[in-house]
C-alpha cells in the first residue's frame, strides 16, 4: 500500500461505519496487488531454481559446448 493509501485508510477508519465499504475495497485492492506480486515472484523463483539446477549439473558434468541455459526454460515452466 502506498503512503497515501495508508493515510486514506487510516482516516476512513476514524470515521463512522459508513466508510466500511470503501475500507473493504481498499483492502481488497491491496490484497489483489499482493497476490499478483506473489505470483510474479513465484514465477521468478521457478526460473532461478531451474538455473541453479542447471548450473549444478554443469558443475558435476561439465559440457563446455553447452552454454545456453535459456533453451529449455519455457518447456520446464
Amino acid at each position: 500500500m502506498t503512503l497515501e493509501e495508508m493515510k486514506s485508510y487510516r482516516e476512513l477508519s476514524s470515521l463512522d461505519n459508513d466508510t466500511v465499504p470503501l475500507r473493504l475495497s481498499i483492502l481488497e485492492n491491496h490484497h489483489q496487488k499482493i497476490q499478483n506480486e506473489i505470483s510474479r515472484l513465484f514465477e521468478i523463483q521457478k526460473i532461478i531454481e531451474y538455473k541453479i539446477d542447471h548450473y549444478r549439473k554443469i558443475t558435476q558434468n561439465p559440457d563446455l559446448n553447452d552454454t545456453n541455459c535459456t533453451s529449455t526454460i519455457k518447456k520446464d515452466l
